[in-house]
C-alpha cells in the first residue's frame, strides 16, 4: 500500500488533476490522505476572532481534511472510494481509497491536539498504523534541496529542516524515528517526477 499526502492547498491547483491522473495510471493500491487546504485556514482564522479552544480547532481540521478528501474523491470517483475507519482498509474494492477522517475526533487535550500537529503529522501515524511501503507528500510549494530528481527523501534531520522553513509541521519530525519505510515529498508541479517515484514501489 502507498500512503499519498495531498496538500489541502492544491485544490486550487490545476496540477492536483494531473497528480491525480498519474495515481490512477499507475493502477496500485494507494491510500490517499488528504491535507484541509482553504478549510483549515478558515479554522485558523476564525479561532482568532472566536477565541475557541485548540481541541475544537484540532477537530475542525479532521471535518477541514475530510472536506478535502470528498473533493479529491470526486476528481476520480470510477478509481477511488472514501473510507472513514482505516481499519476497515482491507475491505475496500478499488485500488484507491481516500481517507476522511472525521471519526478521529478526540474528546480530551493531548499531545496531538494544537497546531505543531496537522494534517503532515496525521499522514505519518497513519501511515505507520496501515504499514504503508512509502509515504509521500505532496505540496504546492517548491521542496529545498530536492535537486534535479524534483523530490526529497525525508530524514529526521530534513524533517526539522523542513518543519523550520514551515513546509511540514513542528511535530512531523519528532515522529520519524520509528518509522520503517521511506519517507518522501515533492513539489507536485514535478508531475514527472510523481511518476518515477510511484514506479519505485
Amino acid at each position: 500500500m502507498i500512503a499519498i499526502k495531498i496538500g489541502g492547498s492544491l485544490l486550487e491547483s490545476k496540477k492536483i488533476r494531473e497528480c491525480l491522473d498519474i495515481i490512477v495510471a499507475q493502477n496500485k493500491r494507494t491510500f490517499i490522505i488528504p491535507g484541509g487546504g482553504v478549510f483549515a485556514n478558515l479554522v485558523r482564522s476564525e479561532q482568532k476572532k472566536i477565541k475557541f479552544n485548540n481541541l475544537v480547532a484540532h477537530n475542525l481540521c479532521l471535518l477541514s481534511m475530510s472536506s478535502v478528501g470528498c473533493i479529491i474523491q470526486s476528481m476520480i470517483p470510477k478509481s477511488s472510494e472514501l473510507i472513514v475507519n482505516v481499519d476497515e482498509l482491507h475491505l475496500t474494492k478499488k485500488n484507491i481509497t481516500v481517507w476522511v477522517p472525521k471519526n478521529k475526533f478526540e474528546v480530551k487535550c493531548n499531545k496531538f491536539t494544537n497546531w505543531n500537529t496537522t494534517s503532515d503529522t496525521i499522514a505519518l501515524t497513519t501511515s505507520k498504523k496501515i504499514n504503508a511501503k512509502t509515504l509521500i507528500i505532496l505540496k504546492a510549494c517548491e521542496i529545498p534541496d530536492s535537486g534535479n530528481q524534483g523530490y526529497l527523501k525525508i530524514s529526521k534531520k530534513k524533517g526539522f529542516m523542513l518543519s523550520e522553513k514551515k513546509i511540514l509541521d513542528k511535530k512531523f519530525y519528532t515522529e520519524i524515528n520509528d518509522c520503517n519505510f521511506p519517507i518522501f515529498i515533492i513539489y507536485a508541479s514535478k508531475v514527472e517526477s510523481l511518476t518515477k517515484l510511484l514506479r519505485k514501489f
